[in-house]
């Protein structure tokens, strides 16, 4: 299963080589004394290791460390930590084990209380909830998050959920703390990147504009430069600039592999995509994989507003003009009521509550609508009556000026989208986000979340085509899954994917980091009959799973079932893993699921790295653990 995430992709981490870069010793960074008297001299750190393995050589990883470690038995408590990691090891309370290695036998007694608690019954919404609080009145946090997501997953707006996961309400959107203070802490991190680059970038630009030999003086200012912090005044003063100052700006954001200069790149793109700089960066975006990018523009994209005004009575006797309008977004159903009110009633003004067919978007058949009464004053009715047309018809035009500047931003994105895909498609969203979910091998489960927005006294709702950059960390319901058998390592062992519940935790890795631990499953999914491939290891193992499903392949990263290939390696705790064959299946249910912070999990006998239910958050990286240059290695200093 695959579900998209988390606000879009406001959880994705800032700071690459969290591990590396803090003093952990010699044994991390390959300058150590004892590296030509280790067993195997090419290795003096876990560096060495790990490019070569991001290279995609196969490599045992654990029989490497080991010996590093054996030569450096001085290595601070940290730098063990990653060389453990990296082996495959775990560390239970006080005490490192082989994940392969964990079985029942090491969980702890309070999980067991836990396990004991939790029973064999299928928990509801008040189920979750109970056990909710159980677990934090036990301070079994891991299982107590589990569980209120287990709420969620029936109400997806459950207060008392929102708020003891973190949650807070910005506008109408819950946003966890983490998510809101990674938006804070970038936006601090462009403001800084702008006060440092921003001058000496425009001077750049002036220089190149000039032409002679100061053009040529800039141009090679522009292709040493290699702190990606710069991207952020590239961006900026390509889009004051045009012509060849422009796209040498452009050229110069190529040379980054990073988040901010996929998004650079993409604004640029859709800026006027007939222009050189808006060509260039469409050469850009076909150097990176289009996870990168695609997702972001699809999100820019909607349905048209569409509106419906009606006058209504309410009890009180007050004619009010309620406008109710409505847009699709990609993830969710946008609606937004606004109530001008036409004449007082003789009692309380309580507006009322939206029914539920109308949060189930029933408006588009129709809505049973309180009869219309007339007050009783003819004059005071006449005068009602006028105003309610008049804010009828700006509401209906406001409504066809946004969608007119929609359309033409769609137009932009749909010339981007063509160039970089490939693909003949027309302007609608529909129709990209179709694609979108095809390409991914992604089948949606059950309907859009509906965001409703009420207001009241307005002379006419403000609409805004462009979504919130702000949406629901709770995963929306999509699917790529594997074929129940399919075991998965757990807290105890080896366990059928399907026999996994919310609250248990399975052995997952930071891809950042490199760290394994144990993070709880927040939620688990079953899909319907669908096409599978089976993946044949050199063990003679083998793996069944959806076409879309993500395997960590060696020296690639996140690879699909459908692009696996003979002799492509599969990362492991410990090491690699060598695919033999991969070919067609039969249709069968599949099963995934959902896990905390890390989003990844390990499968099968040998233990591959896995993807989980949640949508791909793509990385430069390609082992985990290891940085990713900032640079594209052929473009570095040249």
């Amino acid at each position: 299963m695959r579900t998209h995430s988390k606000g879009r992709h406001m959880s994705r981490l800032l700071a690459l080589g969290l591990v590396l870069q803090v003093g952990t010793g010699s044994i991390l960074y390959g300058d150590g004394p004892d590296q030509e008297s280790s067993s195997s001299s090419r290795y003096g750190s876990v560096q060495d290791v790990l490019r070569d393995e991001s290279k995609g050589v196969p490599l045992n990883r654990s029989s490497l460390l080991a010996s590093i470690l054996s030569h450096n038995e001085d290595a601070s408590k940290r730098a063990v930590s990653v060389l453990s990691w990296q082996s495959g090891l775990i560390q239970l309370e006080k005490d490192w084990k082989s994940v392969e290695e964990i079985t029942e036998e090491d969980l702890k007694s309070s999980l067991r209380k836990y396990r004991k608690q939790r029973g064999d019954q299928v928990l509801d919404l008040e189920g979750h909830r109970s056990m909710a609080l159980y677990c934090t009145s036990q301070n079994w946090l891991p299982q107590a998050k589990a569980h209120w997501y287990g709420v969620l997953s029936f109400q997806p707006n459950h207060v008392e959920a929102r708020k003891a996961l973190g949650f807070r309400r910005i506008g109408n959107r819950w946003v966890s703390t983490e998510e809101w203070q990674s938006i804070l802490d970038q936006n601090s991190e462009t403001l800084a990147s702008l006060k440092k680059w921003y001058p000496r970038v425009s001077e750049v630009a002036s220089q190149i504009d000039r032409g002679g030999k100061e053009t040529v003086k800039a141009i090679e200012w522009l292709q040493k430069v290699e702190d990606p912090g710069v991207v952020p005044a590239l961006h900026a003063v390509a889009v004051r600039n045009s012509g060849d100052t422009a796209v040498h700006l452009v050229n110069t954001i190529r040379r980054f592999q990073t988040k901010e200069a996929c998004s650079a790149l993409a604004d640029l793109a859709i800026a006027e995509p007939s222009s050189p700089t808006s060509g260039s960066a469409i050469k850009g975006l076909k150097e990176v994989e289009s996870e990168w990018y695609v997702p972001e523009l699809l999100d820019l994209m909607a349905s048209d507003i569409e509106v419906q005004n009606q006058i209504v009575t309410r009890p009180n006797g007050a004619l009010v003009l309620q406008t109710i309008g409505q847009q699709e977004l990609q993830n969710t159903n946008e609606v937004i009521q606004i109530d001008k009110i036409l004449t007082a009633g003789s009692g309380p003004n309580i507006a009322p509550r939206m029914a539920a067919t109308n949060r189930r978007l029933g408006l588009r058949s129709g809505r049973n609508v309180a009869s219309i009464q007339s007050p009783t004053n003819a004059v005071a009715a006449s005068i009602a009556m006028d105003e309610a047309e008049r804010f009828a018809k700006a509401n209906t035009a406001a409504a066809a000026n946004s969608n007119a500047e929609l359309r033409e931003k769609q137009s932009k994105i749909a010339v981007v989208l063509r160039a970089t895909s490939g693909q003949k498609l027309d302007d609608s969203a529909q129709t990209w986000w179709n694609w979108w979910q095809k390409q991914q091998e992604i089948e949606v489960l059950g309907p859009k979340e509906i965001n409703y927005q009420y207001g009241q006294d307005y002379s006419s709702p403000v609409y805004t085509p462009r979504p919130v950059q702000v949406s629901f960390t709770l995963p929306e319901n999509t699917c790529e899954c594997l074929v129940a058998g399919t075991t998965v390592q757990t807290e105890t062992g080896l366990a059928s994917i399907e026999s996994i519940r919310i609250g248990d935790q399975v052995v997952s890795q930071n891809i950042l980091t490199g760290e394994l631990c144990l993070k709880p499953v927040i939620r688990t999914t079953r899909r319907e009959p669908a096409p599978t491939r089976s993946m044949t290891l050199e063990s003679g193992e083998s793996i069944v799973s959806t076409l879309g499903h993500p395997w960590w392949v060696t020296g690639k990263g996140w690879i699909k079932t459908k692009d696996l290939q003979p002799g492509m390696a599969i990362r492991t705790t410990s090491g690699n893993v060598l695919i033999k064959e991969v070919s067609s299946a039969k249709e069968e249910v599949t099963y995934n699921l959902v896990v905390a912070d890390n989003h990844n999990y390990f499968v099968g006998e040998k233990r591959l790295l896995s993807f989980d239910a949640g949508e791909l958050i793509p990385t430069f990286q390609k082992a985990p653990g290891l940085p990713a240059e900032p640079v594209k290695p052929h473009l570095a200093s040249r």
